[in-house]
């Protein structure tokens, strides 16, 4: 049996063997159940909401979403690769005789947004 001494404030000092048993650490918190036949059973919360929220793993955070400018300036600068694609391609294989679009084929419209449009 391991016992403590009450002290004259109603204070007593956890003995190590108890403390180690309940893995406690300063600043847990005691709680004390009394039994109808007066036995008193002691636990002890030894962790707090906030430190078990701490070992979880963290949200990543959210990728920023693209306005309609970044959108419509990628939309042209795929557009003009392209471009320079079927053109490359255009002046090497000149004698297979397939019909190339025309450079205007992929035109910008006067509000600002790249659209497709047949010419």
């Amino acid at each position: 049996m391991i016992q403590s001494t009450l002290t004259s404030k109603n204070q007593t000092t956890v003995p190590k063997a108890v403390m180690a048993a309940l893995k406690l650490k300063p600043s847990d918190q005691l709680f004390y159940e009394i039994g109808a036949d007066g036995r008193v059973v002691l636990s002890a919360k030894t962790e707090t909401f906030a430190s078990v929220a701490a070992g979880l793993p963290k949200k990543p955070k959210p990728k920023p979403v693209p306005t309609i400018e970044d959108m419509d300036r990628a939309i042209k600068e795929m557009a003009v690769k392209r471009q320079s694609k079927f053109a490359s391609r255009s002046n090497c294989s000149s004698s297979s005789g397939r019909a190339r679009r025309p450079r205007e084929y992929f035109a910008a419209s006067d509000s600002g947004k790249s659209q497709r449009q047949r010419l």
